[in-house]
């Protein structure tokens, strides 16, 4: 029987301080990664970034 790979959910929370084309886009910004756990260790298969924090 083949054994299925392990998944992770993780979310994060990240600060960036930037301008762009002369605008400030600083701001909070979080993000959902999944995670699977193969042969050769942890791969990325997902992430999804969403809207800047209030």
């Amino acid at each position: 029987m083949k054994s299925r790979p392990v998944p992770l959910v993780a979310t994060s929370r990240v600060t960036i301080k930037a301008q762009y084309g002369g605008q400030h886009t600083s701001g909070q910004y979080r993000s959902t990664h999944i995670w699977v756990k193969g042969p050769t260790g942890w791969q990325l298969v997902a992430n999804q970034p969403r809207n800047k924090l209030s």
